[in-house]
């Protein structure tokens, strides 16, 4: 087993990004951090075996150990909406309120992706879109696509997915939610194995569309309307998730994690083998392989101090 360790970076205008200082977790040990989740002001991480361990932000006190059944699956999302904790675990949307212990499993299934906006819950399914105003109690089709879909984002009025086609046409697709619009495909901009390969996750930040894929991250300043390579990889390799803080970009690969601020020309490796990566206001939160003990027991360390080194 590896080592497993939680960090927290602190991005700063003139330091470089460094491992804060770290002390391992007052609690259970034997468990692997494999993905981690920040709603407001809570902190989930997700252990190999699928128990999440909640806190907060600023706190190494573990408020909540949630344990989900459908044990074989795994845990695709967490999120806040309204006064409800939503689970997304194998294709099983889970639901509790704040002030409860108890999740409950909805009727509905079979998803794949989730986002929302502030009124809204959208959901794919396969080929289908689907929206709830009512909290995930009762679901509306959208439309359906000739395909699967890889990755959801709600942007303002428009929402986008990412179109595994069965006819082999595969790229970013997005529609105008207010005026009911047609899927449109625009892949300008993108470099052939982008288009052709699918899309990973999709992020909507401070007015700008990114797109993570095999390929590599591309950007969109209008909406879909184009597209430009920000960090281009190999035919075989993916960007997988992104963090934006501050003025840098964070992007996770399988290979490592690479850093680029906007007055930088290069990205630089920060991280090597990186499990997962989150952020929250100018704290980077990531799961890394400590490579100098590679036999130990993997263990939760999360962040003691907020302070770069």
């Amino acid at each position: 087993m590896r080592l497993i360790f939680f960090i927290s970076v602190f991005l700063s205008l003139h330091t470089p990004v460094l491992y804060s200082q770290l002390e391992q977790l007052n609690g259970p040990l034997g468990l692997t951090a494999q993905r981690i989740f920040i709603c407001d002001s809570s902190l989930y991480r997700v252990t190999s075996n699928g128990i999440i361990y909640h806190s907060q932000l600023d706190s190494d006190k573990i408020i909540d150990i949630i344990c989900i059944p459908e044990e074989s699956q795994s845990i695709r999302s967490i999120f806040h909406f309204k006064e409800y904790v939503f689970v997304l675990k194998g294709r099983f949307l889970y639901r509790k309120l704040n002030s409860e212990k108890e999740f409950v499993k909805l009727d509905s299934s079979g998803f794949r992706y989730i986002t929302h906006n502030n009124q809204t819950i959208y959901a794919a399914a396969d080929g289908a879109i689907l929206s709830s105003n009512d909290n995930g109690e009762n679901w509306t089709l959208m439309g359906t696509v000739d395909g699967s879909i890889q990755g959801l984002q709600i942007a303002d009025s428009i929402l986008f997915a990412g179109l595994y086609g069965k006819n082999g046409v595969r790229g970013p697709i997005f529609r105008n939610i207010k005026s009911g619009s047609p899927w449109i495909l625009n892949t300008e901009g993108l470099n052939n194995n982008q288009s052709r390969m699918g899309i990973i996750n999709i992020y909507f930040i401070k007015g700008k569309v990114y797109l993570c894929g095999y390929g590599g991250l591309y950007v969109s300043e209008n909406y879909g309307n184009t597209w430009q390579p920000l960090f281009k990889m190999d035919d075989n390799r993916a960007a997988e998730e992104l963090v934006v803080c501050e003025n840098s970009l964070i992007v996770k690969t399988f290979d490592g994690t690479f850093k680029k601020s906007n007055n930088e020309k290069d990205w630089r490796r920060i991280f090597d083998r990186t499990y997962a990566i989150s952020n929250s206001n100018k704290i980077v939160y990531a799961v890394v392989e400590n490579r100098d003990n590679m036999y130990a027991p993997p263990i939760l360390v999360p962040p003691k101090s907020r302070e770069s080194e």
